[in-house]
């Protein structure tokens, strides 16, 4: 579970099926496991509000399976949630107690600091990862500048609450008394975590993440806010020692970044990391000095106002109760027999007050020459904090896509569409033509997926993650407590990030949020019945849930064994071995039978040997195939638009027709739908096999769909720009030039067909066709055929087109 968490985000985030299927099989095996070992002890039911919630989630995106518009991404996201959950209930199960959960934290803020260093890396040219330095942005593995940004922001305030442990003692005896001068490995730990913290905090600047930067300060406040009092003071001193560190590395790097780059790169990454350490050391040093000072008789710091009375039918458990408390009556590592310095609070203040005057100085100088800070600041970071504004493109994306998402809900208000439905329906609602398989909006997701019964349950799993968190600090006491709050801001950060993206869609991140709900379920007393003993548990829940998860294992393995069948299925179709892709398709099928796409290239594949060898069945098979993968993704543009082909081929004008109305329908931001439709509707009119009464509703059909897609275009919103379907496009003034030829308006026919033909791409077809109206016209169509001279036979087709016009138009 823990490779998955470290080098899940080291294979894409775990976005694609192949690498995905892997490791949520992993985690499902460690899930039996465990839920074996914990069955035994008679632990293993959910407990806490939180681990419920997530249950409720997973039950409903599997209901959601039930009625689902795409059930392969609707399996694919119902397992993947069940996988989240799995992480949850590990998590809290394991981190029971305080140097567990430590011990969980760590790998976490490895794989942060892992991530940060691949994209330095691959911006310095050491590491070649495809994506992980792209257009001057820090991506790394995740691919996504605005996915690392978050992710890199989960690191950060991790490893402060790692910081706030690791320098504040071992957890054992009372941790963070200051009885002592502060052992070597609580310098060293104060400094590796604040280096470490730097290089993160400076990857994270340079993914230009303008949402990640907006939430970044908020989530240094409430930090600031929940770490404990006795904590707060270390904790800030070395987060921000690291945060200078990045900031002194930054304005080098970013010169770097905008010009060759090369080794230079590693030396402000270096610069970072050992200017943050010396920091964070001098920070704990500091920290240490002014607990002395502050220290009371007696008393270890950070113990005062943590005794008290437990909550009722609560046993305080925390290291600090017990220390005070003990038989001797004092406590391991106090500061004995010194006073409390009547100077302390002055020294405070004074400290504040220097701090106070520093910001001021800042801003002073910042407004009195703004150009000399400005060269502080690297160009590129500049010109993105300005575009911080709701007005920019990506802002207003993100508000439609919302917009479109709540469309959406409204017509499956209960249990949504499914995993995946947003992907398959957004096309149906979109105002323009904007490409997003993912709504950029977390919640509105769930809600578009899941219906309001998903989105309530996903909503209760934070309700209760507060909860417990509430419960926990009431117990959770010392440089726990600062892991715990650091914990417990670090979701928060995911979850608010996750309204302005879509890093949850990666597998990778999810798994780490789930992770850390389940740190901070943890932590929440669970108090034992009073005079019973814990029920054992059923044999039936003992048995039950490993051989579900098994099940569900099962599929994934399936699930995994097709894709890898589908993928060689291409490359045999690439190499042009066509049955040897049938035979990969038709495994892949097997295997996994959700899957649309495999069922489209069966259908091409059959027909395309069927033109070779002539036989009808295989007509038949293919036409099976096509509808079995329409019918598995029914609202894909693409899909609609080759059965609609493999239909025209077969000489089905009336069902190809209405494929391609309905793909129009599925995507009418798409100008290709249009074109299409106006194409296919001249060349069924143009077939001697349809009459001339059919052949002139299908040519009429043809100005109603150029009407159409005008009234679409005028639909789009202002910010849309190029975006914007187009009024018209060369390919639809072609068609309409050739309808209006075969209905004999050859005026309205050669304005269309010329400025058509002005199109390099389209100007054989269109000169071709101003043949055909040459010879109606009585005209030499000669120099249009030179102009038409790479179609085959142009001047027999020119006098074909040219017979069929005249027969539409004598015909009653």
């Amino acid at each position: 579970m823990l490779a998955v968490l470290v080098l899940g985000p080291f294979f894409r985030g775990l976005f694609f099926p192949g690498e995905q299927l892997i490791a949520l099989a992993a985690v499902t095996g460690a899930f039996v496991l465990l839920w074996v070992f914990m069955a035994w002890r008679g632990d293993e039911r959910p407990r806490r509000a939180v681990e419920w919630a997530g249950l409720a989630v997973v039950v409903v995106y599997w209901a959601a399976t039930l009625v689902a518009v795409t059930p392969r991404a609707a399996v694919g996201e119902a397992l993947k949630y069940t996988a989240y959950f799995m992480v949850l209930w590990m998590f809290a199960r394991l981190g029971d107690r305080e140097g567990w959960r430590l011990a969980l934290s760590v790998p976490l803020v490895v794989a942060a600091l892992g991530v940060a260093i691949l994209g330095l890396g691959a911006a310095a040219g050491t590491f070649s990862y495809p994506g992980a330095f792209e257009g001057g942005r820090l991506c790394s593995s995740l691919q996504y500048p605005n996915t690392a940004a978050t992710y890199l922001t989960s690191g950060i305030i991790l490893a402060s609450g790692l910081a706030g442990w690791a320098a504040g003692g071992s957890g054992r005896g009372v941790p963070g008394t200051v009885a002592r001068f502060p052992a070597w490995r609580s310098l060293a730990g104060a400094g590796v975590l604040a280096g470490s913290t730097a290089v993160i905090f400076l990857a994270f600047v340079f993914t230009l993440s303008r949402g990640g930067w907006v939430v970044f300060p908020f989530l240094l406040v409430l930090l600031a806010l929940l770490i404990p009092r006795g904590q707060r003071s270390l904790t800030l001193s070395v987060l921000g020692a690291a945060l200078l560190g990045g900031l002194a590395a930054m304005p080098g790097l970013g010169r770097v970044l905008s010009g060759p780059r090369g080794e230079a790169v590693w030396m402000y990454t270096a610069l970072a990391f050992v200017l943050g350490g010396l920091l964070g050391v001098v920070a704990r040093l500091a920290t240490h000095v002014a607990d002395l000072a502050a220290a009371r008789p007696g008393v270890p710091r950070g113990a005062e106002g943590a005794v008290g009375p437990a909550p009722a039918g609560e046993a305080r458990t925390d290291a600090v109760s017990q220390a005070v408390a003990g038989a001797d009556g004092r406590a391991a590592g106090t500061v004995v027999g010194r006073p409390l310095s009547p100077g302390v609070h002055t020294v405070r203040r004074v400290a504040v007050g220097v701090a106070v005057l520093v910001m001021v100085a800042g801003i002073v100088l910042a407004l009195a020459r703004p150009a000399a800070v400005a060269t502080l600041v690297p160009a590129q970071l500049r010109d993105r904090l300005a575009a911080i504004n709701l007005s920019q493109s990506g802002a207003q994306d993100r508000i439609h896509w919302t917009l479109d998402a709540l469309r959406l809900v409204a017509r499956r208000p209960v249990l949504g569409a499914g995993g995946g439905g947003w992907n398959a329906l957004y096309g149906t609602v979109q105002t323009y033509a904007y490409f997003s398989t993912e709504v950029h909006n977390h919640y509105a997701q769930v809600w578009v997926e899941t219906g309001t019964l998903g989105l309530f349950a996903f909503l209760a799993v934070w309700a209760g993650l507060a909860r417990s968190y509430w419960r926990a600090r009431q117990v959770v006491r010392g440089p726990a407590g600062a892991l715990l709050g650091a914990t417990f801001v670090a979701a928060l950060g995911l979850g608010a990030h996750a309204v302005l993206d879509f890093n949850l869609s990666l597998p990778a991140v999810a798994a780490t949020l789930w992770a850390l709900f389940g740190l901070v379920t943890a932590a929440e007393p669970v108090p034992e019945p009073q005079g019973r003993r814990r029920a054992g548990t059923p044999w039936w829940l003992a048995t039950g849930v490993p051989l579900a998860a098994l099940a569900v294992l099962l599929l994934m393995v399936s699930l995994r064994i097709g894709h890898d069948a589908g993928q060689r299925g291409a490359a045999e179709l690439n190499g042009g071995n066509p049955e040897g892709a049938l035979v990969q398709f038709e495994k892949a099928r097997k295997y996994d039978p959700w899957t649309a796409s495999f069922s489209i290239d069966l259908g091409q594949i059959y027909e395309r040997l069927g033109r070779q060898s002539g036989a009808p069945g295989l007509f038949e098979r293919a036409r099976l195939s096509f509808q079995r993968g329409v019918a598995l993704d029914p609202y894909n543009f693409q899909y609609r638009t080759l059965y609609a082909n493999f239909l025209l081929r077969q000489g089905e004008a009336e069902a190809a027709l209405r494929e391609l109305e309905t793909a129009i329908s599925c995507r009418p931001a798409l100008a290709a739908g249009y074109e299409n439709l106006a194409i296919a509707c001249v060349r069924v009119a143009l077939s001697p096999q349809v009459d001339a009464t059919r052949a002139r509703l299908y040519l009429d059909r043809v100005d109603g769909v150029a009407r159409q897609m005008e009234d679409y275009s005028a639909r789009a919103p202002a910010f849309a720009g190029d975006r914007r379907l187009p009024a018209s496009t060369p390919r639809l003034v072609l068609a309409r030039g050739e309808a209006l030829l075969l209905k004999g308006d050859l005026a309205g026919a050669r304005k269309n067909l010329e400025e058509a033909a002005r199109q390099k791409d389209l100007k054989p077809e269109a000169s071709l066709f101003l043949a055909a109206l040459a010879h109606l016209s009585g005209q030499d169509p000669g120099p249009a055929l030179k102009d038409a001279a790479s179609i085959p036979e142009a001047a027999l087709q020119a006098r074909v087109i040219a017979d069929r016009a005249r027969t539409l138009v004598s015909s009653p």
